[in-house]
């Protein structure tokens, strides 16, 4: 229980607490503010000492007067009056916010009113009221949203907003005390928003708002262009997002949406849904496209199964270039044996000052290999007669029964420079062409032997 109360001077001379009015002399008592936390006791004490004063003490809050010398007037059973010969104490017990007020001891003597006032603070720990009251606000997708968070307390409680731990800051534009304003929100936006409130009176309070974005389906694929072969698995990945969760259907050549039979398999797990053909049917090659749809709107995108080759990924044998040659060595995937290669080079533009050489493309067409077990395909070609010390670029396609691959990206090469790598070039080419020699030399002789062996049993000759 909490008590403020003050002793009693009998003086007609002094001043008591500031107060001008001699008859304030013959009442004491310690005014002020009183804070006390809500559901506590406080205790407002006036020492007397003068027998005429104590039997006119009258004690109010505002203007209800709640008693009078030793009555208690108040139907408050929570209030209670001690009167003594030092004067008169008025007690309140479970305190409520409503209890906060002034409190006055108030005598009258000799045709004057002599008052000590007592101002009750009620100290209550913070409350929220979050709206909506359900905790959970929809909206749409670029619109904007005001969190509110409706608070009690005293002192007034200061009020902070966080998503998912993280402080979320106000925009520029201000909704009023305890609101936050999110202006165009977008879908990563969602979340769980909490609003505290604090006033320094343990415990502080917490409530929370699950705010989801509603927007349209967005779809993505992991390959929208599959390379394969008749009964080899295939496996369709269409990833979908969107609130509501979207419903998601294939469909086959712009058609309606596929039966669950007929060789397709339909799963789906969270985000991603798949569509699988254990054994392609030639008659299963086409365009696919998976269809999401929900309340704001529908989003199509598009899969391609074909049998054409894979991409060309086009690399140089410098091993295998000198200055007038060059090779090129590339690699594709294709489940059907290749046809033919196209392979187009040319200078790169502005290489040479020469205007009588061109930067047109050279169009040289290359017989595929027989088909093998392996669906990776590797080729080695080797461009001759070109110019020393340039600069080239070519693109490489590939064809099998079901068509023309994509074009390579185009890959850049150079010829060597003799004047630049020296004796090296020239050894490499002197060897080349020594090599060369050589082996026509070692035909020339075998050549002679044989004739010389068949003139030898056409005419019998011995040694």
């Amino acid at each position: 229980m909490l008590m403020f109360c003050a002793g009693v001077l009998f003086t007609w001379l002094g001043q008591c607490g500031g107060l001008t009015n001699p008859l304030q002399s013959i009442l004491l008592a310690d005014e002020g503010n009183i804070s006390v936390s809500a559901g506590s006791s406080v205790n407002f004490t006036c020492k007397l000492d003068n027998d005429v004063a104590k039997n006119n003490i009258v004690w109010r809050r505002g203007y209800e007067v709640l008693a009078t010398r030793n009555i208690l007037i108040t139907a408050d059973s929570r209030m209670s009056l001690t009167y003594t010969d030092e004067g008169s104490t008025l007690s309140l017990t479970n305190t409520t916010p409503a209890d906060s007020n002034e409190y006055v001891c108030q005598v009258s003597l000799i045709g004057e009113l002599v008052s000590a006032s007592f101002f009750l603070d009620i100290l209550v720990p913070p409350s929220i009221v979050s709206l909506p009251g359900d905790g959970r606000v929809i909206i749409t997708e670029g619109m904007n949203l005001d969190l509110l968070c409706n608070t009690t307390g005293n002192p007034r409680p200061n009020v902070t907003w966080s998503r998912d731990g993280a402080v979320v800051r106000p925009g520029s534009a201000k909704c009023g005390e305890g609101c936050v304003r999110l202006e165009g929100v977008m879908s990563s936006a969602g979340g769980m928003y909490t609003c505290r409130a604090d006033n320094g009176i343990s415990p502080a309070a917490v409530a929370s708002t699950q705010v989801v974005v509603q927007y349209p389906p967005v779809l993505g694929v992991e390959e929208d262009s599959i390379s394969t072969g008749i009964n080899q698995k295939v496996v369709l990945t269409c990833i979908v997002d969107g609130e509501p969760l979207p419903q998601v259907t294939w469909q086959f050549q712009g058609d309606s949406a596929l039966p669950r039979h007929e060789g397709f398999r339909f799963n789906s797990v969270g985000r991603i849904h798949t569509l699988t053909m254990a054994e392609l049917k030639a008659s299963q090659m086409g365009n696919y496209t998976c269809v999401a749809q929900n309340s704001l709107g529908t989003k199509k995108t598009y899969i391609e199964v074909h049998g054409r080759p894979g991409p060309v990924n086009v690399r140089s044998d410098m091993s295998l270039s000198t200055r007038r040659k060059h090779t090129l060595i590339w690699t594709l995937v294709s489940h059907s044996r290749i046809l033919e290669y196209r392979l187009l080079y040319r200078l790169l533009p502005q290489e040479s000052s020469d205007r009588s050489i061109t930067n047109d493309w050279t169009n040289v067409i290359i017989p595929g290999q027989q088909q093998t077990s392996s669906t990776v395909k590797k080729m080695e070609w080797t461009l001759q007669n070109l110019l020393p010390d340039t600069r080239y670029e070519c693109i490489v396609q590939a064809r099998n029964e079901f068509g023309w691959s994509e074009a390579s990206g185009r890959h850049k090469f150079s010829t060597l420079n003799p004047s630049k790598t020296g004796s090296s070039v020239q050894l490499l080419e002197k060897s080349s062409w020594t090599s060369e020699a050589n082996t026509n030399i070692l035909l020339h002789k075998i050549y002679i032997l044989v004739i010389a062996f068949n003139y030898m049993l056409t005419y019998r000759i011995t040694f």
